[in-house]
């Protein structure tokens, strides 16, 4: 397997205790993967399909949190929904689904930072992916800093919430499918004395069939099936109908 470079995101604001996030169609799909940006308070996530998510290292500094959480051979579909929850939270809340996961938990490797010195940037550390185009996904959190994330390394943002007074502080995500070490670097314009960044990098499924699809696997399994039994069916007819030639003669 290896994994898709067309995932499908969602991003909402995760007020004081946490919220909902829009409707996602996750069709296809069968890994997910989220970064909860926001206040020192711990925050978790659930989902509408029920699936089960699995924590990595929060990285925390003064009044901000950022971490990465994952669930993997993950059920999907369309109308597909995320909840943050915790008190004082203040989430910026960011979720990712992709296909080629696979059945088997594919975490490889994680890092993480913080900085107190007043910088505009912050390196969330060098992870090394696993084997050739691997997965790797890395956050950011700079608390009521408003301004525009950049990441480096061309590695594709696609989740940003900035702190807007009321419900969330600022965080960010981003993703690239990697061969080699990574250590992507989050920066903006203005100063900031306490940045969090987190990052981790996940392995393409084992196995082939399907492309992280499994019922498109099934389905061509099905129609291979029901090739082989219209062949076999007309085998027998036409033996049928040779026997009964012989027997005319």
């Amino acid at each position: 397997m290896a994994w898709d470079s067309s995932p499908v995101s969602v991003s909402w604001r995760g007020t004081a205790n946490g919220t909902t996030s829009g409707s996602l169609d996750t069709s296809g799909k069968d890994f997910l993967v989220a970064v909860l940006a926001g206040g020192t308070a711990a925050q978790t996530i659930s989902d509408s399909k029920s699936n089960t998510w699995h924590s990595l290292t929060a990285n925390s500094l003064g009044n901000n949190r950022v971490q990465i959480f994952y669930a993997y051979n993950a059920s999907c579909g369309s109308g597909h929904t995320f909840t943050n929850a915790g008190t004082g939270a203040y989430g910026s809340c960011h979720v990712q689904a992709y296909s080629g996961g696979g059945t088997s938990d594919p975490f490889h490797a994680e890092n993480g930072a913080v900085d107190t010195t007043g910088v505009t940037f912050v390196d969330a550390g060098s992870v090394t992916p696993n084997s050739a185009s691997d997965l790797v996904v890395t956050g950011v959190g700079t608390f009521t800093l408003a301004e525009t994330f950049s990441i480096s390394g061309s590695m594709t943002k696609n989740g940003e919430l900035l702190f807007d007074g009321v419900n969330n502080f600022s965080g960010a995500m981003a993703w690239k499918l990697q061969t080699g070490a990574l250590n992507p670097r989050w920066s903006w314009s203005s100063s900031f004395n306490s940045p969090c960044a987190a990052d981790a990098t996940f392995k393409a499924g084992s196995g082939g069939g399907g492309g992280g699809k499994p019922w498109l696997y099934y389905a061509q399994l099905r129609q291979q099936y029901r090739r082989e039994r219209e062949q076999r069916e007309c085998l027998i007819e036409q033996a049928a109908h040779e026997t009964i030639l012989r027997k005319v003669a």
